[in-house]
């Protein structure tokens, strides 16, 4: 297998496309997948799992609810806000505040717009819930301070599928910094 003109076996190019796309995603590790969906579903196995709660957008593509069922979690729909369609911080923290059996947040950025993740982060830290940052429609786009987007949640992931921004015809990609998890993974 060549890559860059240099033979490379199969288990070196893949290490060197991950290295890649965690370069890509502002991240110090990945994990090729073979859809968004797959990634998503490990990224929501990652969090605590005595709290089985996920909240994701109300309107986000279906296979991100899947996702959180394929992981063995519970989908709980939080707002979107009405200028971007991106899932509401404040709805965040209220649901956050009156149910502690969630683990995890899930946020889109979707439409070509961008989730605020700077608030939700500071919500999900409050509250001890891993903030999952959905770039899947989003690759290549920044956060106000240059951060890519993907580079701020505690984990992020991307697709690769047909009508995705970046279009391999199908893959996707965990990004974590974390060690430890990387090693669940």
């Amino acid at each position: 297998m060549g890559y860059g003109g240099v033979k490379l076996t199969e288990t070196e190019a893949i290490s060197e496309t991950e290295s890649s796309v965690a370069r890509l995603g502002g991240r110090q590790h990945a994990v090729l997948t073979g859809s968004g969906t797959a990634a998503l579903t490990l990224a929501c196995g990652l969090a605590n799992a005595e709290r089985p709660r996920v909240v994701i957008p109300a309107i986000a593509c279906a296979n991100v609810m899947y996702a959180v069922l394929y992981a063995g979690k519970q989908p709980v729909l939080a707002d979107v806000q009405v200028l971007d369609v991106t899932i509401d911080p404040g709805h965040v923290e209220t649901l956050l505040s009156g149910d502690k059996g969630i683990g995890a947040v899930v946020a889109v950025h979707l439409y070509g717009h961008r989730a605020d993740i700077d608030a939700l982060a500071g919500i999900c830290e409050r509250y001890g819930v891993m903030l999952i940052e959905d770039a899947a429609q989003a690759v290549g786009g920044n956060h106000p301070d240059g951060r890519p987007l993907g580079a701020a949640g505690d984990v992020a992931v991307l697709s690769f599928g047909r009508t995705k921004i970046l279009d391999a015809g199908g893959g996707g990609a965990l990004l974590l910094d974390n060690s430890a998890w990387m090693t669940r993974v």
